[in-house]
């Protein structure tokens, strides 16, 4: 979990992550909801409340990497989703 992953939520909404904060050694995301007025908190949200769906720079990386060679491996190793992984601070 990371700025800039996309998420969703246990009731199914979708967001971004903007900030993450650390608070005790825990890390703990704010995110900003793509659909406008949802009843959800905004912050601050545990790494087990949220699943990361995928990551904003990844997509771009993906979209504009040359398509031979080892652009997509590139893009992917530049960019893990680390999905369910604590990223380092």
């Amino acid at each position: 979990m990371k700025p800039l992953d996309f998420v969703k939520t246990q009731k199914g909404n979708i967001a971004l992550i903007t900030e993450i904060e650390y608070f005790d050694g825990i890390s703990q995301a704010s995110i900003e909801f793509l659909e406008g007025n949802v009843n959800e908190r905004s912050a601050w949200w545990y790494e087990n409340e949220l699943e990361v769906i995928n990551s904003l720079p990844l997509i771009l990386s993906l979209s504009l990497c040359h398509q031979s060679g080892q652009g997509r491996e590139n893009a992917e190793n530049s960019f893990p989703l680390n999905k369910g992984k604590e990223v380092d601070k």
